[in-house]
């Protein structure tokens, strides 16, 4: 589910920093990977910025867990490309200390796409070891809350 806010398309492009457009995107539901290089994860969230100067802010939060105790590396990609310099050891590593187990994590990103076309955020992961879980614990297919939040807001530079 997306929900898009745009403002007006008479803005006023001189106005730095001005938010412009906001997408909001809800994954719900059980996904999982057992990938061990970083990977797309989930959906994610589209977004066809306004202006080729413009920045977009991306925020992805969202509850892991995992199927043994592993480090999960967690990053953002924009389309098929890894935003990490890190590449698979990702912006940020979780630690999840078992089975049952569950992290919620927040990643960010001020991305500089140089682009009017539309661009489609999303989580990435990679397993180390054992299957990477959002929407269940890693022992229970029972268990099912957690989600996928992703925000993209256009801001004018």
């Amino acid at each position: 589910m997306a929900s898009v806010i745009r403002g007006s398309d008479n803005f006023d492009t001189g106005t730095v920093g001005k938010v412009v457009q906001v997408v909001e995107s809800i994954q719900s539901g059980v996904i999982s990977t057992t990938a061990t290089s970083m990977t797309v994860f989930g959906t994610g969230a589209s977004i066809t910025p306004t202006l080729s100067t413009s920045k977009i802010l991306v925020t992805i939060t969202c509850s892991l867990s995992a199927s043994t105790a592993i480090q999960v590396p967690v990053s953002i990609f924009r389309d098929a490309t890894n935003l990490t310099a890190a590449g698979d050891n990702g912006m940020v590593e979780m630690l999840i200390s078992s089975s049952s187990d569950t992290k919620e994590v927040t990643v960010r990103k001020l991305d500089a796409p140089s682009t009017t076309s539309a661009i489609t955020y999303k989580l990435g992961v990679y397993a180390s070891s054992g299957t990477v879980y959002s929407g269940r614990r890693g022992d229970s297919t029972a268990w099912n809350k957690g989600s996928i939040n992703i925000t993209l807001m256009e801001i004018l530079a």
